[in-house]
């Protein structure tokens, strides 16, 4: 026969171990929704950082990642140079042959700009049809070169 004290344990153990077990499962599963959660909010993240720094259109840096780079030039003391590009007549190609016809272009002259600066160099596109560019290179001739390899690669598009 066994003692009334000893049954009422085992009932208590089992209840508490059931307890634990439920408890355990629900733990768990919230913890995986938990990394889900943190999984889908970390690629949101990137999203948005890309977004707030990248031109969706040409991939290349944008505006603000320009401003932000030219900052930190400036607050290091670090010499650079700012070449500014646009189009000519940019309206007029959208106008004549479409916006597509105009991306297309936009896209192929990004991709021109990024040969042209290379590291430790960097361009951006400012907006529109407009690009900028920082050189950063210490050399007294390299804004005049990249200024004219931009020209000549201009001027084959024509």
């Amino acid at each position: 026969v066994v003692p009334l004290c000893t049954i009422i344990t085992i009932a208590i153990i089992y209840v508490f171990a059931s307890r634990t077990r439920k408890m355990h499962e629900e733990l768990t599963e919230s913890y995986e929704q938990l990394i889900e959660t943190n999984r889908v909010i970390q690629e949101k993240d990137e999203k948005l950082t890309y977004l707030a720094y990248y031109d969706v259109l040409t991939s290349m840096p944008n505006r603000q990642l320009f401003i932000d780079k030219l900052e930190a030039n400036i607050t290091n003391s670090n010499p650079c140079t700012i070449i500014y590009s646009d189009i000519d007549d940019f309206k007029k190609i959208n106008d004549i042959y479409g916006h597509n016809v105009g991306d297309a272009i936009l896209c192929a002259y990004a991709e021109r700009l990024k040969t042209f600066c290379t590291d430790p160099n960097f361009v951006a596109r400012i907006g529109g049809d407009e690009f900028a560019a920082l050189a950063l290179v210490n050399a007294p001739d390299l804004p005049q070169k990249i200024r004219k390899r931009i020209k000549e690669s201009s001027e084959k598009v024509n």
